[in-house]
């Protein structure tokens, strides 16, 4: 950070008003009596793309580390030790603990009451959420809300004062033992690195291998990053269950990295690897019991990609040295980012601030420039190409609802998003027939074509009042296909797919399966679909709800919720309807339950579903759904001119609803 003081900028709305900004950050005084966005001047807006000024970030920077300063000096005589070899499972590590998850949002009011995974409260002063920010990033998370305040950091700071040899870590990791250590980095760079390949792995191990054999050897920051892959290692080992040592050996390891080396992360120069160990503190989150992914992670992770971009264009103007290797990692690195961005902005929904949607804009924009090197043997180019499909599909989304249903260029622009989904799949096809195989489940192409799934669905989603029977069909296909293949996959290797984004897209899959039997009336879903297809879908998917419910008891809203959709959905449990194979051949067992109403205990059950899937942020396209699912299971309650779309669903010129859009 330059010596040199930032200089101080006003906002728009006092400069406007002619009333003087005392240019506090991240909202000044006149916008926080308000309750206005506080945006500072200088920012400028050429089309989807707005710059805030440089002066602006230097500004929250210093802000952010004149706070943590005056909260050094009061935490120097805290003890640095956290007992976390006594907890007996994983929730008990993370009450113990002065540093619990750094994004646990204690300022979100759709929080559980600061409530953990299995109902025990957490010390929410105690929070670090606001602390795991890179560059001046903390301040700016805030900018949603200008009324929150900066949060007091006194448990929050890194202890670095005088006394304590930094060379010698406050902890001992030797009681985890070297042969558990070995094994998480092991499992690390075979399950996650071919999915998240931001690091390289060469580097790490040889930084692995100084530290192993002198604490001292390897600097802090690699330190944190060394022990973050570890921690990631050790989660993806587990199967959660009670005393489970890795679970114990995981929360170490990462609150190690917490306590003792979060400091140096925050203040080191170079972008790549900051940005590296942002992106490893939202994937331990996303293996770790409680998905605490709020807009601030994000917006983490995107503040340093940032960075990393301009200091590539920097570097480039300036014909810097690098070499290959350095530029293909970075590559890597901003890929990575801009595949995590798009996976949590399509699967929760969290409230969107003037800054998150400028950096998410910026993101796009500079990854649909990048374009994928197809010529590349590697899979990771393809896994990109396709997220930037999804990427132009949630903001092509965010313009098309605007237009009218029945608008030709909206369907043409969804039809010609469709064309490109599809042409991914077949050359991914080709790619996999004629690349050797490297033994790696997530580029087998049952694995790839279950991505391909995945993006039929965001597709489709937010365009049921365009969609044709076609679609329908191709949905229930992509859906059901989905469902099973990812079933099968878990079967055949317990070690993967066990995070809160899988389950959060399985969720939404078995959603809009059950959601497509609805609506469709029964004597038109044998031309639409096939039974069998269909119920093995929603079968596949209930099971895979059912696992992780059990694995994490934040989950079970979303078997709780399914269960209940799918009982309305058939006439009897549909559980016991898949069971009896003679259901396939009587429909009649599977007759929709719109003619006999709903009971008003399943209104509540379905009311309180809803009002906690809220609160865990899911996307608002599922939750759109679901409600349309509770308004149309009453008759006597239905209330066409209610519902915002009608299904366009016609086959032959035979409409499949008795009823027409209303006009």
């Amino acid at each position: 950070m330059s010596a040199r003081p930032p200089r101080l900028i006003a906002c728009v709305r006092c400069r406007r008003r002619k009333k003087r900004c005392d240019r506090a950050v991240p909202s000044c005084g006149e916008c926080t009596k308000t309750g206005s966005d506080c945006v500072p001047v200088g920012l400028k807006t050429n089309g989807n793309l707005t710059t805030v000024p440089t002066a602006y970030l230097q500004q929250l920077e210093s802000r952010m580390a004149d706070l943590q300063r005056k909260t050094q000096a009061q935490t120097q005589t805290q003890s640095l030790g956290a007992d976390a070899d006594t907890a007996d499972d994983h929730g008990q590590v993370q009450q113990e603990s002065s540093y619990p998850s750094p994004f646990d949002n204690s300022n979100n009011e759709n929080s559980e009451s600061g409530s953990g995974p299995a109902g025990d409260p957490l010390p929410r002063e105690e929070s670090v959420d606001n602390v795991m920010v890179f560059d001046g990033d903390d301040a700016m998370s805030n900018l949603y809300s200008p009324s929150q305040s900066i949060p007091d950091l006194q448990a929050q700071s890194q202890p670095t004062a005088s006394g304590i040899n930094r060379s010698q870590p406050q902890h001992d990791l030797a009681s985890i033992g070297s042969d558990w250590l070995d094994h998480y980095a092991e499992v690390y760079f075979r399950h996650a690195q071919p999915q998240w390949s931001f690091l390289d792995e060469d580097d790490w191990n040889a930084k692995y291998q100084a530290w192993m054999a002198s604490s001292g050897a390897v600097d802090d920051t690699h330190v944190f990053i060394l022990l973050l892959a570890l921690a990631v290692g050790a989660l993806l080992s587990s199967s959660y269950r009670q005393n489970c040592p890795y679970l114990t050996h995981a929360s170490l390891l990462y609150e190690t990295a917490i306590r003792d080396y979060l400091g140096s992360i925050t203040q080191h120069q170079s972008a790549l690897t900051r940005t590296q160990a942002s992106m490893l503190m939202v994937i331990y989150s996303w293996h770790d019991s409680s998905h605490n992914i709020l807009q601030n992670s994000i917006m983490m992770v995107l503040l340093n990609c940032q960075n990393l971009i301009d200091q590539m264009r920097t570097d480039q103007d300036k014909q810097s040295q690098d070499t290959a290797a350095v530029r293909s990692l970075q590559r890597r690195c901003v890929m990575s980012c801009h595949i995590v961005n798009e996976i949590v902005s399509s699967a929760w929904s969290y409230p969107q601030s003037f800054v998150l949607d400028t950096l998410d804009d910026k993101m796009f924009q500079y990854a649909s420039q990048m374009k994928a090197d197809l010529e590349s043997p590697d899979f990771y180019e393809r896994l990109f190409q396709l997220r930037c499909i999804q990427s132009k599909i949630r903001h092509a989304n965010k313009k098309l609802r605007l237009l009218d249903p029945s608008d030709p260029f909206r369907e043409s622009f969804h039809h010609r998003l469709k064309t490109e989904l599809q042409d991914w799949k077949t050359s991914i096809q080709l790619f996999t027939s004629s690349t050797p195989s490297d033994e790696v489940v997530y580029h087998e192409t049952q694995a790839l074509l279950k991505l391909y799934d995945y993006g039929v669905s965001i597709l489709m989603q937010e365009n049921l009042s365009i969609l044709s029977v076609q679609d329908i069909g191709q949905l229930i296909e992509c859906c059901s296909e989905a469902c099973r293949t990812f079933r099968q996959s878990q079967q055949s290797n317990p070690l993967i797919y066990w995070t809160w984004t899988a389950l959060m897209y399985q969720f939404r899959l078995g959603v809009m399966l059950l959601y497509c039997y609805f609506i469709t009336p029964r004597t038109m879903q044998t031309p639409v679909f096939s039974y069998e297809t269909t119920l093995d879908g929603i079968q596949s998917c209930r099971l895979t709800l059912e696992n992780f419910s059990a694995r994490w008891p934040q989950s079970m809203v979303y078997l709780h919720t399914f269960q209940l959709l799918a009982d309305k959905t058939f006439e009897a449990s549909y559980s016991e309807a898949i069971a009896d194979q003679s259901a396939l051949e009587s429909p009649e067992a599977l007759t929709r339950c719109l003619t006999s109403g709903s009971s008003g205990e399943w209104i509540t059950n379905m009311e309180a579903a809803v009002t906690e899937l809220k609160s865990q942020h899911v996307h608002h396209a599922v939750v759109a759904l679901i409600l349309d699912m509770i308004k149309r299971s009453s008759v006597e309650n239905f209330n066409m001119e209610a519902i915002g779309f009608v299904p366009n669903l016609d086959l032959d010129s035979l409409g499949l609803f008795g009823f027409c859009v209303p006009t």
